[in-house]
């Protein structure tokens, strides 16, 4: 048994090595360089799309039975294909675009990496406009604005073309937006949906100004219009919500809902429905409703659409103490303690500047006798109070005597 084992243990090595010998060598055979694509080159077919092709790797020493993939990437996006060419929209015509391509052999490894970056703009870069806007409110047209750098010639005549990735034609600006006699905007008279994507090219002409490219799905800038809504009160503890919406894609909605006691609005968020109810609704209490939408993320919708016309439910009824009726309480009777405070605080100012005569008979009372006695009896009764009591007159007797002048009668 011992001799048995050993011996199967040395196949089972032998076998192990045998098989790590034909890994590695296996390996070293998928990691050997084959010539790269030949010849790389690029044509701009028409004013957004752009053409790559390149010839088969040169001096291929590989056997009959190798068949080469090619494999390709632009913006991050990568391709395998056995073709020799390219065919795509760049995402941004406005910079370089840089292609690379390798090639693939199963029998013998893969070649390193072609580059070639390109820039197609013709036309003065200085030239380009700016200040690129777009907006789409549903229902109209689909229109973009801009403005013109200051070293452009005066009154630019622009060209806008557009090609729809769903078309993959070319089209011309049918309705041009002018201010000050320039050309400053586009209305898009095509109707777009919400898988559409849109290149543009803005120039001139006589493709003297810089070429200015962009991208656009038109659906990540459609403003829904603001619902048309309708509020009903089918209890006396519930609001019926219902608005009209015949959008071809599905939206979101916000419901907003306020009382007029509390004047704070409560917000519901539904999705997929057209009407909405409101719970536990206060009794006597007037509601003011409005809701807004969106189209969905899934149909990549990003803005909301203005505030719907305010609807009211319900009736406001004061039969509770409010806010009104504590004031035409408290008021008055604010009043009339500030009054009387006033009038007290009056009253002692009044007595420090105007201090009152004393009474004598607090001064005397020791000597009166007694809180009870009258001041004007004590008087009256004093025995160290003397009257001034009128003397009697004396009348003196006159006799006539016949005497001399000069004898002045006596008293």
């Amino acid at each position: 048994m011992g001799r048995a084992s050993r011996g199967l243990t040395t196949v089972l090595q032998a076998v192990f090595t045998c098989a790590l010998f034909l890994y590695e060598i296996d390996s070293g055979f998928s990691k050997i360089k084959i010539p790269p694509p030949s010849n790389l080159r690029d044509e701009l077919v028409n004013l957004f799309v752009v053409n790559w092709t390149w010839d088969s790797p040169k001096n291929l020493t590989s056997n009959a039975t190798c068949e080469l993939i090619y494999e390709s990437v632009l913006n991050s996006k990568k391709i395998r294909s056995t073709h020799k060419n390219r065919t795509a929209i760049p995402p941004n015509l406005n910079n370089d675009i840089c292609f690379q391509v390798k090639a693939i052999c199963a029998n013998a490894g893969e070649s390193d990496w072609v580059k070639r970056c390109s820039y197609f703009l013709k036309g003065y870069p200085e030239t380009l406009v700016r200040d690129l806007k777009w907006t789409w409110d549903e229902g109209k047209p689909l229109e973009c604005t801009w403005n013109y750098q200051k070293s452009t010639p005066p009154e630019p005549n622009y060209i806008l073309y557009y090609m729809s990735k769903n078309e993959n034609e070319i089209h011309e600006c049918q309705e041009y937006i002018h201010k000050e006699g320039v050309v400053r905007g586009c209305k898009f008279i095509s109707e777009f949906y919400s898988g559409d994507k849109i290149n543009i090219l803005i120039t001139d002409s006589l493709l003297k100004l810089g070429r200015f490219y962009s991208f656009l799905e038109p659906i990540t800038i459609l403003r829904p219009g603001p619902p048309n809504i309708t509020v009903t009160k089918p209890s006396i503890d519930r609001i019926h919500v219902k608005w009209n919406d015949t959008s071809w894609a599905f939206k979101d909605y916000e419901v907003q809902s306020k009382d007029s006691k509390s004047q704070k609005w409560t917000t519901y968020y539904i999705t997929g429905k057209n009407n909405f109810m409101i719970d536990s609704a206060r009794r006597d209490v007037m509601y003011t409703v409005r809701v807004k939408a969106k189209f969905t993320e899934n149909f990549g919708g990003l803005l909301w659409s203005n505030w719907s016309a305010e609807a009211i439910a319900g009736e406001h009824r004061d039969d509770d103490w409010t806010v009104q009726n504590i004031l035409l309480i408290t008021i008055p009777l604010i009043a009339a303690i500030v009054t009387i405070l006033l009038l007290v605080c009056v009253k002692r100012l009044k007595v420090l500047i105007c201090p009152p005569i004393p009474d004598p008979s607090k001064i005397f009372r020791d000597i009166i006798g007694g809180p009870g006695e009258e001041f004007q009896q004590w008087i009256k009764n004093s025995p160290y109070i003397f009257h001034n009591k009128p003397a009697q007159e004396e009348t003196c007797t006159v006799t006539l005597v016949e005497k001399a002048s000069s004898e002045m009668p006596a008293c």
